[in-house]
């Protein structure tokens, strides 16, 4: 009985070693096609099957194969590494420096309870320069009322989908448009301002493009996010700040040409791994963060907040940042 059982194990580290070696693979050909793409969002998790695989076999003694379940290991965890060093992160440079906070949440358009979530944002409204609300439907509507007395400045456009959008913000003098993007004409909302006390300028886009659910709206998806990149790209400003439920993660070629495109960097880099989606029932166990702020390197990122459950598929997050003032040549 001991043996078949040894037996048993082995086989299935066996098998779970190959497919961790499958997925790596497909993880990497995402440029490609739209299905390895998919497989490049479960770094973290790939990581814990290894370690697993990695120190079972080595209790079997099994020595051959699970070097090869390390190999996975090491190369999954270095592709984590961003998450908790900050090689990348920028600098507020000059004189004149101050900080600004940025909520979002994808709020989903059939949410059983909006003014709770208002609830909860107004209960942070010290705390929150700007709110950038997805998936916002006409079930918003009476919610969002109260939230537009609270931040004068706004930008929203209802649906009932997935795609509905608001921002907010209580900043003096701040802009907002109205943006269509791509072939199906998805909303996003560009807001120009200034910081409360300095007037340092700055510009932010709130975007959420199309899931990736299938061929076509994969390349839909990438095809709009390279939009949003060159829009920002061509923007003066120096502080820029790219936030929405981007439908993919850090580690899909989308997003590393998204922000090269851009000339944006990871604000969540240096804060660990916080998935934001799914986090309902079995599904939080294969949570991403899919759920973005990028900034641009003149902006210094102070601290990165995964919030509460708050009855949708996805948590808010919050972000303070340091903006400096352009310095002159």
């Amino acid at each position: 009985m001991k043996n078949i059982l040894i037996r048993f194990l082995t086989m299935l580290l066996y098998g779970l070693t190959l497919l961790l070696l499958i997925a790596t693979a497909a993880a990497h050909l995402g440029r490609w096609d739209w299905r390895a793409d998919l497989f490049s969002h479960f770094v973290a998790h790939y990581a814990a099957l290894a370690l697993l695989a990695t120190i079972g076999l080595l209790a079997l003694g099994r020595r051959q194969w699970a070097l090869i379940a390390t190999a996975v290991f090491v190369l999954q965890v270095y592709q984590l590494t961003p998450l908790w060093h900050r090689s990348h992160h920028g600098k507020a440079r000059g004189a004149e420096r101050e900080k600004i906070t940025v909520l979002q949440f994808n709020g989903k358009f059939t949410h059983p309870q909006p003014e709770n979530v208002v609830d909860w944002i107004l209960f942070n409204k010290s705390r929150a320069d700007v709110v950038v609300l997805l998936k916002v439907s006409e079930k918003w509507n009476k919610a969002l009322r109260r939230l537009e007395k609270r931040y004068p400045h706004h930008a929203v456009e209802l649906r009932d989908s997935p795609f509905g959008i608001g921002v907010f913000t209580d900043l003096p003098g701040a802009s907002l448009r109205l943006k269509h993007i791509g072939a199906r004409k998805l909303p996003a909302v560009v807001l120009g301002a200034a910081t409360r006390e300095q007037k340092i300028p700055f510009v932010l886009y709130a975007a959420h493009p199309t899931p990736p659910i299938s061929r076509a709206l994969s390349e839909l998806r990438d095809r709009d996010l390279l939009i949003v990149a060159g829009m920002i790209a061509s923007e003066p400003q120096q502080n820029k700040i790219l936030v929405g439920d981007l439908n993919t993660t850090q580690w899909s070629p989308s997003f590393k040409l998204l922000a090269a495109t851009a000339g944006l960097y990871d604000a969540q880099e240096g804060f660990g791994f916080h998935p934001t989606w799914p986090v309902f029932g079995i599904a939080k166990i294969f949570g991403v963060p899919i759920d973005h702020t990028l900034v641009s390197p003149s902006i210094r990122i102070v601290d990165r907040i995964v919030g509460p459950d708050l009855k949708s598929d996805h948590l808010p997050v919050m972000t303070i940042m340091e903006l400096s003032r352009p310095q002159r040549p």
